[in-house]
């Protein structure tokens, strides 16, 4: 009777241990899974971020290069400025100096009108040179 209470006392405790032996399993299981789910998540966000990181890089050299660009056409733009200041100065120089010869070309005009036609008289008119820069 006593071997049969051992028995029985062995057998309880073997069913008890298996049981929690196949709660164990079922746990570990599930950690398993679960580990695979998060490596499975780990590896696209990482590719996800890998994927940024070109598009960043993409953008950044595009950046880089429009800034090149837009630097390129400033400098050129300044230049067609600079060119355009310069010959607008020539322009207002010529138009002074026309200016200055049509009232001398009227002041000789009064003077030929003045004299007559009939009349004989000698002009000391120096030579005009054009110069572009005076």
């Amino acid at each position: 009777m006593l071997s049969e209470q051992r028995a029985g006392a062995l057998h309880e405790r073997t069913r008890d241990v298996e049981e929690r032996l196949r709660g164990k399993d079922t746990a570990l299981a599930q950690s398993k899974q679960q580990f695979a789910q998060l490596t499975t998540d780990f590896r696209y966000n990482l590719k996800l971020l890998e994927d940024r990181d070109a598009e960043l890089e993409r953008l950044d050299a595009s950046v880089a290069a429009h800034r090149a660009a837009a630097e390129k056409a400033e400098a050129a733009l300044a230049q067609q400025r600079a060119s355009l200041n310069e010959r607008d100065a020539e322009l207002r120089r010529e138009r002074t100096r026309v200016a200055e010869l049509e009232a001398y070309h009227r002041c000789v005009a009064v003077t030929v009108t003045a004299h007559g036609a009939s009349a004989t008289y000698t002009l000391n008119v120096e030579p005009v040179t054009l110069n572009p820069n005076p």
